[in-house]
């Protein structure tokens, strides 16, 4: 069951991002994957949002050049959740710009993958090649095909 029924949503993505921000050092590429799985578990959490059950997990990488920002969501024990609680959820953590998504199954489950790469001197967006304009109920976003993505 979710821990985090009475927690407000900014609270949740506040404390998540500090994490993010914290966990920069050891977080791939700049540790080995195996590394980065031993913290894995700090970086999500289960949450009760418009009455579904959620898990979430936020991080952040430092590619030298830039950062990447990740937002995973996926149902707590659904196999696919609603695309306006995805796009909701995408846009309070990481904005409405530049956006990217990747949808890929995983454990039966449909995993929900945001992204957003920033310039790390003047924090600009920066587009991602190989992905595909979308508007979604006038969101717009970039997606991308989950065969042009390594996922490790």
């Amino acid at each position: 069951m979710c821990m985090e029924i009475n927690q407000g949503l900014q609270q949740i993505i506040d404390e998540m991002k500090g994490m993010g921000r914290f966990l920069l050092p050891y977080t791939y590429p700049t540790v080995p994957l195996e590394e980065e799985k031993t913290v894995k578990i700090l970086k999500q959490r289960e949450i009760l949002i418009d009455g579904y059950e959620v898990v979430v997990c936020y991080s952040k990488a430092d590619y030298e050049t830039h950062y990447l920002e990740i937002l995973q969501i996926q149902g707590y024990s659904i196999p696919f959740l609603p695309f306006t609680l995805v796009c909701k959820l995408g846009r309070a953590f990481l904005g409405s710009d530049c956006l990217t998504l990747i949808e890929v199954i995983k454990s039966s489950r449909k995993l929900y993958c945001w992204t957003l790469s920033t310039d790390k001197v003047d924090g600009s967006c920066i587009d991602v090649p190989e992905s595909e304009p979308c508007t979604f109920e006038g969101f717009n976003f970039s997606a991308m095909n989950p065969n042009s993505v390594n996922f490790y």
